[in-house]
């Protein structure tokens, strides 16, 4: 049938109006004239009965809503009948929530069983029954939305009306003591056969058989070993250093840590069972308007560039799909007198197009690290299941494509990481602390000791300037000597590799270790708070002059002896009150690069940025450079490769941080608080996919 006359928006044309005769003709092919039948238009939305005459008047004056493709109020039966046995109840009416989640089970059942799997739901055959525990799963959800919620009511299946009152409590914000109150109240107000869960704990099972899983694995409390693979029938840990029991007791099964893990290929798997998602997921190639000097998107970064040279047999299919992982750690008790932490582990897919890559439900908890400690270096050993399931998909796993009607085996890689400094340490071995604190400069990382400080400064960002600039030759601004060094040349990926691949690594913290007291983070930016004159957090105070004195150094900024004091001199830096006001107002006015990066500009940054941190060393006393100053220098090639800081920024993964933190309700038990909450979260949000009569993530205003 015919329903392009829906996307007209015109609608005195010709095509449209012979559309309007058709649809009333094909509703009233059952039903005599008279009759009232749901109206369509964008203002009844199917809920108002209307006659004959009133539906023509209100398609031709209001239109048709446009999403209504597919007239099951109107005698259309769904295209798989077995997935719902009948889609006309008397007047027609039927809610079409129930529709769109009879869609999304016909979505799940194509995606695992091939095209006829409704066909062959009663029957026998291997493929459909290969895995008896998630066949029987799927058979019950489908009884589920076939069951109507009470005898004659054809507005709401038992699935629906679950899949509504979730979706209601998650965006509306309700307690489950609220739920369980609104769950009474039904159960009272509505005839005794209506199929109402009794409780927030049934109606929560209901939807977990759509296929969210995580799974638990035991781990050493030291973090030396998960208790998996040849591990897996050990009681105590196999580190002859260690020996720690698994279990809190003998002859208990109570274990001492647990990780979650929620494996990562139904997760992407799931993108591409509903079509729109599959659709998307192409978008990085097919949609995306690609330009030499301008970055807008992970695909047009240096990195993505380089990967598919490389792999052209990975990149020939726009479905593969490129990853990002982002790690931090966070207190789940929301009190900083507990030195609780929990790291999570996000997987963010990049073939998504910018306004869907690095939103919450399009990126994906893989790890869930038990506290109390952070992991450390240990991080490697829980990482151990995501990295045989990376290898597993490097190779290919076979996949449903709801876009093509086929199946494709998908493929998968990581690209890069996201996390702060500290937590870039953890994951990538190199210390980010010491004399090599830079993982760009390396060996040839510039740093000094301040003895009165008792910290290290890094500079020497002379060595970027061109060889012929006239500040390499100048020694008083400086550290009293000329600088001609070349520029640092990164090492490459084979070069680290070839570093690193024969290192020994021990896992496993020692109790020194477990008791380290967590290292504090600079709160405030170096330039704000040294020229704001911020106390307790200027990078400028006597013992910086003293470090000053003893390297012979700006002999202007020195202390001058008072007596049993000392005079600290005023700075060129130093500001007043009317000059602190100036700077905020500057910085109020600065407007930053928004969605896109021009490579000339960042050219021209690039050099800027190595003449401002030359002018900052001329100027600013040695403590002033920490090494967050210094990797700023870096700054232009990390842009370079990895294209538009927001796809690689830390903010969405934070703030999804707080949200975890509000899934703990038995602090006795916060990792097993966030794991369930997440999962029931991942059910709604996949549910809300396919619901367009209640607001749900996917169409709420922004």
């Amino acid at each position: 049938m015919d329903k392009t006359w829906m996307k007209i928006s015109n609608r005195k044309d010709k095509a449209y109006e012979l559309g309007v005769k058709n649809f009333l003709k094909f509703a009233y092919s059952q039903k005599v004239e008279n009759q009232k039948i749901p109206c369509p238009c964008t203002q009844c939305n199917n809920f108002c009965n209307q006659t004959k005459t009133v539906v023509e008047d209100h398609l031709l004056t209001q239109g048709i809503r446009k999403s209504y493709t597919r007239w099951i109020h109107h005698g259309e039966q769904f295209r798989h009948q077995n997935c719902g046995d009948s889609t006309e109840h008397g007047d027609g009416e039927e809610d079409s929530d129930t529709e769109d989640l009879n869609d999304m089970l016909h979505d799940i059942g194509t995606a695992q069983w091939g095209d006829n799997w409704a066909g062959r739901e009663e029957s026998t055959d291997d493929s459909l029954n290969a895995n008896h525990s998630d066949t029987d799963n799927f058979l019950k959800l489908l009884e589920d939305a076939k069951k109507e919620l009470y005898p004659g009511n054809h507005f709401y299946s038992k699935l629906s009306f679950v899949v509504t009152l979730l979706h209601l409590k998650t965006m509306s914000g309700w307690t489950i003591k609220s739920f369980n109150a609104l769950l009474e109240i039904f159960s009272h107000a509505l005839p005794p056969e209506a199929t109402v869960p009794k409780s927030f704990a049934d109606a929560k099972k209901l939807i977990r058989d759509l296929g969210f899983k995580s799974e638990k694995i035991h781990a050493c409390v030291n973090d030396c070993v998960l208790f998996r693979k040849e591990n897996e029938n050990l009681d105590t840990c196999p580190n002859l250093n260690c020996k720690e029991p698994r279990y809190k007791m003998e002859g208990s099964r109570v274990l001492r840590k647990v990780l979650r893990y929620f494996p990562l290929k139904p997760r992407l798997q799931q993108l591409y069972t509903h079509k729109e998602i599959a659709s998307d997921m192409r978008w990085h190639k097919e949609k995306c308007v690609h330009d030499d000097n301008i970055m807008r998107h992970p695909a047009d970064s240096e990195v993505w560039k380089h990967f598919d040279r490389l792999h052209p047999d990975f990149a020939v299919d726009p479905r593969n799909v490129r990853l990002g992982l982002a790690t931090d750690g966070f207190n789940p008790f929301g009190t900083m007198s507990s030195a609780y932490s929990i790291w999570p582990i996000y997987l963010v897919p990049y073939n998504l197009p910018p306004w869907k890559c690095m939103r919450d439900p399009f990126f994906f908890l893989s790890i869930l690290i038990p506290g109390p400690k952070s992991p450390g270096n240990e991080i490697a050993v829980y990482m151990e299941p995501l990295i045989d399931e990376l290898n597993e998909m490097w190779l290919g796993v076979e996949t449903y494509d709801a876009y093509s009607g086929k199946k494709f085996d998908l493929r998968a890689a990581l690209l890069w990481t996201i996390n702060d400094f500290p937590a870039y340490a953890m994951l990538s071995r190199w210390s980010t602390k010491g004399y090599q604190a830079c993982p760009i400069c390396m060996v040839e990382t510039t740093c000094v000791h301040l003895p009165h400080r008792k910290k290290l400064c890094y500079t020497g960002h002379r060595r970027f300037l061109p060889i012929d600039h006239s500040w390499r030759r100048e020694k008083k601004p400086f550290d009293g000597n000329v600088d001609f060094r070349n520029p640092v040349a990164p090492l490459s990926g084979n070069e680290i590799l070839d570093q690193v691949q024969n290192m020994e690594v021990n896992f496993g913290k020692t109790k020194v270790q477990s008791n380290a007291k967590k290292r504090k983070r600079s709160e405030s930016e170096a330039v704000i708070a040294t020229i704001m004159d911020i106390e307790n957090k200027t990078k400028d105070h006597w013992l910086c002059r003293q470090d000053l004195k003893d390297l012979g150094l700006k002999k202007e900024l020195h202390l001058i002896p008072n007596g049993d004091s000392y005079i600290m001199p005023y700075a060129c830096y130093s500001l007043t009150k009317e000059e602190k006001k100036k700077v905020c107002e500057f910085l109020n006015s600065v407007k930053y690069p928004d969605g896109t990066l021009h490579r000339e500009v960042l050219e021209e940054l690039g050099q800027k940025i190595v003449v401002i941190l030359c002018k900052l060393e001329r100027l600013f006393p040695p403590a002033f450079f920490d090494i967050m100053m210094h990797l700023m220098v870096h700054l232009l090639a990390e842009a370079i490769l990895g294209g538009p800081a927001q796809y690689r920024w830390m903010f969405p993964f934070e703030r999804h941080m707080a949200v975890l933190k509000s899934y703990v309700g038995n602090k006795a038990r916060p990792e097993g608080c966030i794991a369930e909450r997440y999962i029931d979260k991942e059910c709604l949000t996949f549910c809300s996919m396919y619901l367009d009569n209640i607001d749900t993530i996917f169409n709420k205003p922004e």
